[in-house]
């Protein structure tokens, strides 16, 4: 059995490529949804539709009967543009697979408002759980497709509330149809505008941020609140090993130096600041804003109160746990057995206290000390002024092998 899988593109006849035609054409058996089928069922007798979930099954439990036959599976957009090709490739290898694309939405958009697409970042939320906030805040121009339970209104309101504002949208809503609809405004007067299920977007940022921009110290609104000082946030956040894609807990904000710098590494992840003081939550605010960090979520409380509102955390920073550090780090646990953690300490007593449990809960753990000492001048002279040594105690699970400490 031979399968040719063929994009439909946007589901217009008119925009199927000449080798999609002649495949669909001589087609003895073509399976598509039933989106596709009302659009383009006129041309093949034989196709029929099929939940996208029972393609595969199908043609397995159908293969002797269609042995000598040209089969066609027909998907909606461009087969190499986040589409269901990826999952038929792995449950038909026992089949001689053929791949033909499809004109996607991104082509198609991007031609009617004349510009490229060379620089653009694409993302898909459709039936998935990402959020479009970071990727907006670090990139100029942001493709989505949207889908699901979060449409092009929810980004919107989204993208709104926390603090994307000086962006410009286009919506395009089905595209290539005789009731096709691409509008582009700001982001204020698309607040109430709704949006079919199956739109795409094009998200710009002219005051986007290069997310791997050294920040420093002076860039922080201070006030009377401590703040972790730079050399140990470069440290401590090299060891916890941030991905990109990271849901990241930061225990104790502050004044949102940490929650910031973890924000920038996780730029296409989301950081969760927790902080029960009222004027550092100001400050995480104001900072977030200054530094236009916005792929950041602030929970009031006290830690670990607040826990149940997270996602599944991958790392966690604990900077501050008002004599809570057992039960924080035990929620951590309940919340992902894989989670890492790292913590700093001034006192030997929150050393002692986060070893013991770590190591009661099966964590591979090991310790560093950090002196920084930086320059003071001093009657004309220039002298080196220490800050208080610095413990950063990484604790990561590694359940059934023994612990050691270094």
């Amino acid at each position: 059995m031979k399968i040719a899988i063929i994009g439909a593109g946007l589901g217009s006849e008119k925009y199927l490529t000449d080798i999609s035609k002649e495949k669909i054409d001589k087609a003895d058996l073509i399976l598509t949804t039933k989106r596709i089928f009302e659009k383009l069922g006129h041309l093949n007798k034989n196709m029929i539709c099929q939940e996208i979930g029972e393609i595969s099954k199908f043609i397995i439990e159908n293969k002797d009967k269609y042995k000598n036959s040209n089969v066609v599976i027909l998907a909606t957009g461009d087969i190499g543009f986040f589409s269901i090709s990826k999952l038929l490739k792995r449950d038909l290898e026992e089949f001689e697979l053929e791949f033909i694309n499809g004109i996607s939405s991104l082509q198609y958009l991007t031609s009617a408002l004349k510009t490229t697409y060379s620089d653009i970042k694409v993302i898909s939320i459709h039936g998935r759980e990402n959020k479009v906030i970071p990727f907006v805040s670090y990139n100029p121009r942001v493709f989505v497709l949207t889908g699901g339970e979060y449409k092009a209104g929810d980004v919107i309101k989204d993208l709104y509330r926390v603090g994307l504002k000086n962006i410009t949208i286009t919506v395009g809503e089905n595209l290539s149809d005789e009731n096709e609809r691409i509008v582009t405004d700001t982001i204020e007067n698309m607040l109430e505008m709704e949006f079919g299920n199956l739109s795409v977007m094009l998200i710009e940022n002219r005051d986007y941020i290069d997310c791997h921009k050294k920040i420093f110290d002076a860039d922080f609104i201070r006030g009377k609140v401590p703040m972790t000082k730079s050399s140990i946030r470069t440290l401590a956040i090299s060891m916890m090993e941030v991905k990109p894609t990271d849901k990241i807990l930061d225990v104790g904000a502050g004044t949102g130096a940490v929650t910031i710098e973890l924000a920038r590494r996780a730029y296409e992840g989301m950081v969760y600041g927790i902080e029960q003081n009222d004027v550092a939550l100001e400050l995480i605010k104001e900072n977030r804003e200054k530094l236009k960090a916005y792929n950041i979520e602030i929970i009031k409380g006290l830690a670990p109160d607040g826990f149940e509102k997270l996602p599944k955390i991958d790392k966690a920073f604990i900077g501050g746990s008002k004599g809570n550090l057992n039960k924080i780090i035990e929620k951590l646990v309940e919340n992902n057995k894989k989670i890492k953690i790292v913590i700093t300490s001034i006192a030997l007593e929150t050393l002692n206290e986060a070893m013991i449990c770590l190591e009661k809960l099966g964590f591979m753990t090991s310790i560093s000390c950090i002196n920084v000492s930086n320059v003071e001048k001093i009657a004309g002279y220039s002298m080196m002024k220490s800050e208080n040594p610095i413990y950063i105690i990484t604790g990561e699970l590694n359940s059934g092998e023994t612990n050691e400490n270094n």
